[in-house]
């Protein structure tokens, strides 16, 4: 059964979503790690992923930042 996504979802993170989903992954979208966002997390084996499209690309700093602040405070690597 396809995922209901949400309106706010780009193609890139609807793709990414879809991917996880056909290898058998349970993916949680938007999933929130205060005061961060994750496009998609896949609990069990504890990885995050952004589906950062060409507009994303500007912000590879504040990325990084965010992926090393979430990696400290809960071991998810991106």
């Amino acid at each position: 059964m396809p995922p209901e996504f949400n309106g706010n979802m780009t193609q890139c993170h609807r793709n990414l979503h879809s991917i996880l989903a056909e290898m058998g992954f349970q993916v949680t979208d938007n999933a929130k790690f205060q005061p961060y966002e994750i496009d998609c997390y896949v609990e069990e084996v504890n990885l995050g992923f952004e589906a950062d499209g060409t507009p994303y690309h500007q912000w590879k700093r504040k990325d990084l930042l965010r992926d090393n602040a979430i990696f400290e405070q809960y071991g998810i690597r991106f």
